[in-house]
C-alpha cells in the first residue's frame, strides 16, 4: 500500500456511498495532461506534507499500488505520481 491526501470531507462522501479510484496518469484530462495523482510511500510522508503545505481539511488516505510498479517521479516534484487508477482506502480513522 501507498498514500495520497484528499479533501476529507469529499473523500468521507465518496467512500460511504461506493469504492473510490484514485487517478492515475492521463494522456489529456479536462482539456490538458495529467500527471496522475501524487503518492507518498509512507503514511508518515503523506502527513508531513500536509502539515507542511497547511491543506487542513485534508486527510491521507490508502492507495492499494506498489511503489516500485505503479508510480514514477517527476524531477522537482516532493512526490511521485501515480501511473495507473488504484483503489483508496480508509486508514487509521473511526470510520474505517
Amino acid at each position: 500500500m501507498i498514500y495520497a491526501v484528499g479533501h476529507r470531507d469529499t473523500y468521507e462522501t465518496a467512500l460511504d456511498r461506493s469504492q473510490v479510484m484514485k487517478m492515475g496518469k492521463r494522456e489529456v484530462f479536462k482539456g490538458v495532461p495529467y500527471a496522475g495523482c501524487a503518492v507518498w510511500r509512507t503514511a508518515a510522508e503523506a502527513r508531513e506534507y500536509l502539515l507542511r503545505t497547511g491543506y487542513d481539511t485534508y486527510e491521507v488516505y490508502g492507495v492499494v499500488a506498489s511503489w516500485e510498479l505503479h508510480t514514477e517521479q517527476i524531477d522537482g516534484e516532493p512526490f511521485r505520481r501515480l501511473l495507473h487508477d488504484c483503489l483508496l482506502l480508509r486508514i487509521g480513522s473511526e470510520r474505517s
